[in-house]
């Protein structure tokens, strides 16, 4: 499943500011967090990964 506690309490949090700042009922605000979770999820976990070298290119090595 692509949906983290971190990423539930995000869109939680997101809910609540629609549902008091702009008057948007959570029922109307489902579609958009629905379609949001997945990618959100994928965004926090690329932001939550450890660093990584870049790969060297095997054939880059030697030409000049």
């Amino acid at each position: 499943m692509c949906l983290d506690w971190e990423v539930a309490l995000g869109l939680t949090i997101a809910v609540t500011l629609c549902w008091t700042v702009f008057s948007v009922t959570p029922v109307a605000a489902l579609p958009f967090l629905l379609a949001a979770a997945c990618p959100l999820s994928m965004l926090w976990i690329r932001h939550a990964a450890p660093p990584q070298a870049p790969a060297s290119a095997p054939g880059l090595a030697g030409s000049a």
